[in-house]
């Protein structure tokens, strides 16, 4: 009696599951979802989207365009034409997001090679893997490795800036600045906080730099250069990542849930809390989820997440950021209740633009 009861209940809760959704051209959906939790039952928002479907583009964006500053997502979002949202991976101290950004084919981060970033091949195939990559600069016949791109560095470092950094390099330490257009360096400036032209580059190479002394016997004023990436890891070239953004650690690898107990951007993984992650099923399409934690201990934990997530067909899953960045937005508006009572300014977000031939009239329907 007690199996057949259990048996009767969960098969209630995966009915009430259920509470609306509405499919466009079978390619993107949107449905509302009450889950069972510790405490009781929490919503969740879901998004799937076919990114192979060419009336839609499922995509990074950041706060302001740039990699420094925030904003919220539905700011973003209706800046973009969004018709769709949610929050990004995880950020630093003035919203520079922490790992790989790559929108509409510009690299404008590099990724950590920790986590995994989900990214969008040229053909609309998703992936959810580890990137290792680094920058590089290419003179004289000869390729220097660089040790970053579009971040703070020492002067022990060559960094390689982008007008997506910003106006200037912000770099203090006092160095030697390459400023690099339409494939020749353009000028040679000494000194630190370089303005970074339109439509150029800057290649800082730090005064203690290891390359410091190679790379200026070879490069001079007027040169053709040559500015790129290497992809170590996975095996793809670096032109035909389309869009990708790098993500939190991994809750479901090949089918089956990885959630450690403790994680080091995210801490104690067992703690309900608000939470949103990105995954892929295993016919390749994108699945955007957040939970609401409607109040202090509220929430979910990674593992009820995964379980939810393997539920409906995800093969591959990371998290993205949690507590009070967790948020999604749908037909013009914020959808779940952010914690605390008010969108939190982000660094970034993950949007869904294109063309809609349905609407929110449209029939509903369940999980396809």
């Amino acid at each position: 009696m007690i199996a057949l009861k259990s048996i009767f209940l969960i098969s209630t809760l995966l009915i009430n599951i259920f509470a609306r959704g509405y499919i466009f051209n079978d390619a993107l959906f949107f449905e509302e979802k009450v889950i069972p939790i510790e405490s009781g039952s929490e919503k969740a928002y879901v998004l799937i989207i076919d990114p192979k479907n060419p009336e839609f583009s499922i995509k990074p964006v950041l706060s302001f365009d740039q990699v420094f500053g925030f904003e919220t997502l539905e700011d973003m979002a209706k800046k973009n034409l969004a018709l769709a949202a949610i929050n990004g991976g995880f950020f630093q101290s003035y919203g520079q997001p922490i790992g790989h950004v790559v929108i509409d084919g510009e690299w404008i981060t590099m990724p950590t090679g920790e986590t995994p970033v989900f990214f969008i091949d040229n053909s609309g195939k998703p992936h959810l893997e580890p990137i290792k990559a680094r920058a590089y600069v290419e003179a004289g016949g000869k390729r220097f490795y660089l040790d970053g791109f579009n971040r703070f560095g020492s002067s022990k470092e060559a960094i390689l800036y982008t007008p997506r950094y910003g106006t200037s390099t912000r770099q203090k330490p006092q160095g030697t600045n390459l400023v690099i257009s339409r494939g020749k360096v353009l000028d040679i400036v000494l000194g630190s906080y370089v303005e970074i032209p339109p439509e150029a580059n800057v290649l800082y190479i730090g005064k203690d730099s290891s390359i410091k002394k190679l790379i200026l016997e070879k490069i001079k004023e007027g040169m053709e250069v040559e500015t790129g990436f290497d992809v170590d890891f996975p095996q793809i070239e670096p032109n035909e990542i389309k869009n990708a953004m790098e993500a939190g650690p991994f809750l479901i690898r090949d089918g089956k849930a990885v959630v450690k107990r403790w994680e080091p951007r995210i801490g104690l993984t067992t703690i309900p809390v608000a939470r949103s992650a990105i995954g892929i099923t295993g016919d390749d399409r994108v699945v955007l989820v957040t939970v609401e934690g409607s109040g202090p201990g509220r929430g979910i934990s990674l593992k009820k997440l995964s379980a939810f997530l393997l539920q409906m067909g995800v093969k591959q899953a990371a998290a993205l950021d949690g507590g009070a960045s967790a948020t999604m937005y749908y037909d013009g508006r914020i959808v779940n209740k952010p914690p605390g009572g008010k969108l939190r300014p982000l660094g970034g977000g993950i949007i869904i633009t294109g063309r809609l031939s349905g609407g929110s009239n449209a029939a509903p329907a369940s999980f396809p």
